[in-house]
Order: structure tokens, then sequence, then C-alpha cells
């Protein structure tokens, strides 16, 4: 596992209110907004500092009584080739396992759910299901990819595993078209929008 920090915060999404947080290193997306380069691109992840999995792992041990869980983040986790390994050591630990994804491993994601050792999903949607405007918030265009991202949207909404999508929403690239699409696809399942912050820390309006 390449990991690039780990926390311990109250957070309001995970069941018991306290988790840990493991934030892992690299992604296969370039979006502009977001809030952990020096996680996600190429260029800096050699530059940056990286946690030995062994650190990570007696930090988790050492406050496993007073977390309900971990909550494995990044960068995309789903990337990481060791992460069913990881998450066996956080279940012999009693700790729930909630993962943020972009779904665009849907192989890994149906690997992790099927050996029970995810408990909740979180996927970023980035918008509808077309390269061309999924280019424009990931950086990314590949109809493969798309088509991944849509494989696991299906069998996280076919799996009766707790999950939920969301979509931050980019002023000029998300239109309400767009929106209302994503809210009749993802029907049935939790959906959230998300705001994004811009300059002086002010949030745009949904």
């Amino acid at each position: 596992m390449r990991i690039g920090g780990v926390v311990k915060q109250n957070v309001n999404d995970f069941p018991g209110g306290t988790a840990a947080i493991v934030y892992v290193k690299g992604c296969n997306f370039k979006c502009s907004f977001c809030s952990s380069h020096l996680l996600t691109q190429t260029d800096m992840l050699n530059r940056t500092t990286e946690l030995s999995n062994q650190i990570v792992y007696d930090f988790l041990r050492l406050n496993r009584n007073a977390i309900s869980g971990v909550i494995i983040s990044g960068g995309e986790p789903t990337l990481q080739k060791d992460l069913p390994e990881f998450l066996m050591f956080l279940k012999g630990l009693g700790l729930k396992v909630k993962i943020k994804t972009n779904g665009t491993e849907p192989v890994m994601l149906n690997k992790l759910i099927t050996m029970g050792l995810v408990d909740y999903v979180s996927m970023d949607v980035k918008t509808v299901f077309n390269s061309e405007e999924y280019e424009k918030v990931s950086g990314v265009t590949s109809d493969e990819i798309v088509g991944r991202v849509l494989q696991s949207v299906v069998f996280l909404k076919e799996s009766g595993i707790s999950h939920e999508f969301f979509t931050i929403v980019l002023p000029g690239i998300h239109s309400a078209s767009a929106i209302e699409e994503l809210k009749s696809l993802l029907k049935g399942s939790k959906y959230t929008l998300q705001k994004i912050k811009v300059h002086n820390n002010e949030e745009v309006a949904l």
C-alpha cells in the first residue's frame, strides 16, 4: 500500500462518529479541483512523504478501541493491488471499513465486497456517463473508463451493500439537465450533490 497519511478524527458519516482516515497515493484521474494533488498526481508521488505500512498498522492497533472504523480515501484506493490484504488486517482488528472510490475499478470493488472486507462504499460519480463530459471533470477521456464506472454503479445498486453516490457540482460544467439525468440514473440509492470551495474559501451554490 502506498499511504500518504493517516489521521483520527470525528466524522459525521461513519457509525459511532470517530474513524481513522487512511489516505492512499495515486489516482487515474486529474481533476483540477482536487484537494489532494500531493497524493494523486504522478509528478508528485515520489516527491512527497510516504508512510511505511508498519507505522500505519501500529497506529491503527494503538487506536483500535478509540475508533469505530477506518475510511480509505485518497487518491484512488482501488488502484492499490494489496488493498484486500490491508482490509483483512483492519477486519482482524474488528474495525468497520468504508471505501471512497471513483468507481473505475469494478473488478477490485467486486472482490472487496464479495470477500466481506467492506461495510460501506461512497462513490464519486463525476458527471453523466459519456467520455466527453467525464473528461471535462476528470481530465481523462476514455470510453472504457466511463464504462467501468457505470459497471461499478450497477454493481453497487445490486449488491445489497450500504452505499451512496455523490457528485461535486462544478460551475459552468454541470448543467441542470445533467444533474437531473444523474438523479434519474441513481434513483433508489442515496445520492447527494456537494459544493466546491473556490477563492476566499467561499462555496458555490448548487
